[in-house]
C-alpha cells in the first residue's frame, strides 16, 4: 500500500483524489472524545479506495490493489411496504442483489405464507413491533444469514400536530385536540415566550382530517365537548372557562365562576363546574347558572366525580338530572332520631364514586426500566376504565460509559367488567449519551365503544372488548336503587315508601333495620308503610330532648326559637323548599338479599309533618 503520513491535530486528509476531514469528536459525547488517537478504517466509495488512519498517519489504498475475486455480495432486499398494519393484508418480495445467490428461507413470522420468493401476510394483534424474516444467502463455500426486518404498526391516523390533550364526542366521530405549554422531561411546565400561540383543531376521528383550526393566545390545559360546543379551562388558575363552537372554534360564551376551577363535567344538558369553594351548575342551552351548592367535605376532592348513573351527588344529597332531590343521604344540621348508621354516608359516597370513577392525569417515567400506568380514562355508563401502560427497558451499551438504548412499548387495556389488552407501539428508541430517553406524553380517552390513544402525532382507535358475563347466566350484582319516594311524610294517616333493586338472583327479600314500631315492611316487595302519627310523636320526643339539652335549664321556648332558624335553613338546603313546621330527620334503613345471599343496603332520611310554630 501507498503510505502518505499527515501529521496534524485535525487529521486533515489531503491524499490522492481529493481532501476530507476525519472527525475529532464532540465534547459532549464521551465515547468519541479520543477518536484522534484510535485506529480507524473508512470507505471512500466516491474514489473507490479505503482510508486507514492510525494516530498521525493516514493511508489511502485503492480497492483494485486488493485483487478481490469476482464474487457476489451476499445481500438481498425485501420489496414491499416499509410498514405493514395489523389486520391489513400485505405482499412482500425477496430479491437477491445478484442472481447467483442461493436463498434459503429459515424462519417466517407467525401467519406469513410463502410462494417462492413472494410472501403474503396479515399481521395479528400481537405482531406490533419488528418482525424478522430470517434467510440464508449462499454462494460457493460462503454463506451468510440475514434478518430482514418488517415494521408492524397498529392502524392509526396522522394528526396535524402533537397535542397536549384531546376531547372526543360521545359518538366518536369528532375530536378536539389542542397544544399546551411546553413541558420538560418530568412533565413540568417550562418557560414559554409571552407571544406564544397555541393551536387548537377539530378533527375527523376516522381519517384525522382537520375540520377547523385556529390559534389561541393562552393555553388550554383541560377541556370537554358538550353538544356542539367545546369548553376549555385551566385548573386552579383564572376563575373562568371559555365556550367555543365546534364548527369554527369561535367564542360562544365566557363563564365566570366564583373561584378557580378545579374540574368540569357534563350530565345531559347540565355543565357541572367545581371550584375550590363550591359547585356551580349551568344549563348548556342557555348558559345560565341554575344552581350553586357549597362544596361538601367529601365533594371537595377534585378527583371525585359528582355525576353518577342515578343523578348528581351534591353535598350529601342525590339529585336527578332535572335537579330535583331524590335521596337525602345525610341529615346534617337537623335533629335526628336514633338508629342511623354513622358509616352509611361514607359507604354510599364511595359506591357512587366507584360507579363513576374519575379520569386520572397522565404521569411520565422519563428514565429507568419497568412498567408504569401512565393514564386512565373512564368508560361512560360503566364501572370500567381504559388504562395506558408504558414499558421501558434501558440497556447500557457494552463498552460505553454514558450511552444507553431503550426499548419502548405502549399498551392499552381495560379494567373492571371488561377484559382486553392491545399493544399499540413497540419500538427501539435512539441511543443517547444519558440514562434518560424522552418519550411524548400519551393521551387516552374512551367512549362507550372505543378507546382513543394519542402518542406523538399518531391517533390510535381500539374497539373495546365486550363486557364479561354480559349474559343471563351471570346476572349483575344486586343493588338497591338509590332513590326515596318521599322526602317528607304525607299529611294523611300513612305514608308508603317504595324500593326497587337491580341485578341479583330472584327471589329478593327485604328487611327493615330502622328500630321504630311506626315502620312496617313488606318483605317480598320492600314497601315500607309509615304510621305518620307514631313517627310524628317520635320526632317531637327527639326534638324535646335536644331542646332540653341545649337550653341547659333556661327557657325551652327561647332555645327552640334560637334553633329553629338554623333547622329550617338546613332542611331547605336538603329538600329545596322551606319545611312546614319544625324539621326532624327520620333515618330509613333497608336491606335486600337475593337467592345467592348477596346483600345491598340503603339508608336515607325523611321528615314528618310536625305542627308549625
Amino acid at each position: 500500500p501507498r503510505r502518505n503520513p499527515l501529521r496534524t491535530n485535525n487529521l486533515v486528509c489531503a491524499g490522492p483524489g481529493g481532501d476530507g476531514v476525519l472527525p475529532r469528536g464532540v465534547r459532549s459525547q464521551a465515547d468519541f472524545k479520543r477518536v484522534g488517537t484510535r485506529m480507524r478504517l473508512f470507505a471512500d466509495e466516491a474514489r473507490n479506495q479505503v482510508v486507514f488512519a492510525n494516530r498521525g498517519d493516514v493511508f489511502f489504498v485503492p480497492v483494485d490493489e486488493f485483487n478481490l475475486p469476482e464474487e457476489p455480495l451476499l445481500l438481498a432486499d425485501l420489496h414491499g411496504a416499509d410498514d405493514v398494519s395489523v389486520g391489513e393484508p400485505s405482499r412482500l418480495k425477496l430479491v437477491p442483489r445478484d442472481p447467483r445467490i442461493e436463498v434459503t428461507v429459515d424462519d417466517l413470522p407467525e401467519g406469513m405464507k410463502r410462494d417462492g420468493m413472494e410472501f403474503s401476510w396479515t399481521p395479528n394483534d400481537d405482531a406490533v413491533g419488528t418482525a424478522s424474516l430470517v434467510v440464508t444467502l449462499k454462494h460457493a463455500d460462503i454463506q451468510r444469514t440475514l434478518n430482514l426486518d418488517v415494521n408492524v404498526t397498529f392502524p392509526h391516523t396522522r394528526l396535524p400536530f402533537a397535542p397536549a390533550s384531546m376531547s372526543v364526542t360521545p359518538d366518536g366521530k369528532q375530536a378536539v385536540i389542542w397544544e399546551g405549554p411546553a413541558l420538560d422531561r418530568y412533565g413540568r411546565i417550562s418557560a414559554t415566550p409571552a407571544s406564544a400561540a397555541y393551536r387548537i383543531a377539530v378533527i375527523n376521528v376516522a381519517n384525522g382530517e382537520t375540520r377547523t383550526e385556529r390559534k389561541l393566545a393562552s393555553a388550554v390545559r383541560q377541556g370537554l365537548i358538550s353538544g356542539d360546543n367545546f369548553i376549555g379551562w385551566t385548573p386552579n388558575a383564572a376563575p373562568k372557562c371559555e365556550v367555543l363552537g365546534l364548527d369554527d372554534l369561535q367564542r360562544r360564551k365566557s363563564l365566570v365562576t366564583g373561584g378557580p376551577i378545579t374540574h368540569c363535567e357534563t350530565a345531559g344538558r347540565l355543565l357541572i363546574v367545581r371550584t375550590q369553594t363550591q359547585v356551580e351548575i349551568y344549563d348548556t342551552k342557555t348558559w345560565q347558572r341554575v344552581k350553586t351548592v357549597p362544596a361538601g367535605r367529601i365533594n371537595r376532592n377534585a378527583a371525585a366525580s359528582v355525576v353518577g348513573p342515578h343523578g348528581l351527588f351534591l353535598k350529601n344529597t342525590l339529585y336527578d338530572f332535572d335537579l330535583k332531590p331524590t335521596l337525602l343521604a345525610s341529615a346534617h344540621g337537623l335533629p335526628t332520631l336514633a338508629g342511623a348508621d354513622q358509616k352509611a354516608l361514607a359507604a354510599f359516597s364511595q359506591r357512587l364514586q366507584q360507579a363513576h370513577p374519575a379520569q386520572a392525569p397522565a404521569r411520565l417515567n422519563p428514565s429507568g426500566s419497568g412498567t408504569s400506568r401512565v393514564a386512565t380514562s373512564r368508560i361512560p355508563g360503566s364501572n370500567s376504565l381504559v388504562a395506558l401502560d408504558q414499558l421501558r427497558n434501558q440497556i447500557q451499551v457494552t463498552g460505553s460509559t454514558h450511552t444507553w438504548r431503550t426499548s419502548y412499548e405502549l399498551a392499552v387495556s381495560t379494567t373492571g367488567d371488561r377484559t382486553g389488552r392491545q399493544t399499540l407501539v413497540r419500538k427501539n428508541l435512539h441511543a443517547q449519551t444519558a440514562a434518560t430517553t424522552q418519550t411524548r406524553r400519551p393521551i387516552v380517552r374512551a367512549t362507550a365503544t372505543h378507546a382513543y390513544v394519542i402518542e406523538g402525532e399518531n391517533l390510535y382507535q381500539w374497539p373495546l372488548p365486550a363486557v364479561v358475563g354480559d349474559d343471563k347466566s351471570a346476572p349483575p350484582q344486586l343493588q338497591l336503587v338509590p332513590k326515596q319516594t318521599a322526602l317528607t311524610l304525607s299529611g294523611t294517616d300513612e305514608t308508603v315508601l317504595k324500593h326497587e333493586v337491580t341485578g341479583g338472583k330472584a327471589p329478593v327479600r327485604f328487611s327493615n333495620f330502622s328500630p321504630y314500631d311506626g315502620l312496617k315492611i313488606d318483605e317480598a316487595t320492600g314497601t315500607i308503610t309509615v304510621n305518620n302519627a307514631a313517627m310524628a310523636k317520635e320526632a317531637l320526643d327527639t326534638l324535646e330532648r335536644q331542646i332540653v339539652q341545649v337550653s341547659r335549664g333556661g327557657s325551652h321556648v327561647d332555645a327552640l326559637r334560637n334553633q329553629v332558624v338554623q333547622m329550617e335553613e338546613a332542611a331547605a338546603a336538603l329538600i329545596g323548599r322551606k319545611p312546614a313546621g319544625v324539621p326532624v330527620a327520620i333515618p330509613i334503613r333497608i336491606a335486600a338479599s337475593d337467592a345467592d345471599l348477596a346483600d345491598s343496603n340503603l339508608q336515607y332520611f325523611c321528615s314528618p309533618r310536625s305542627p308549625a310554630l
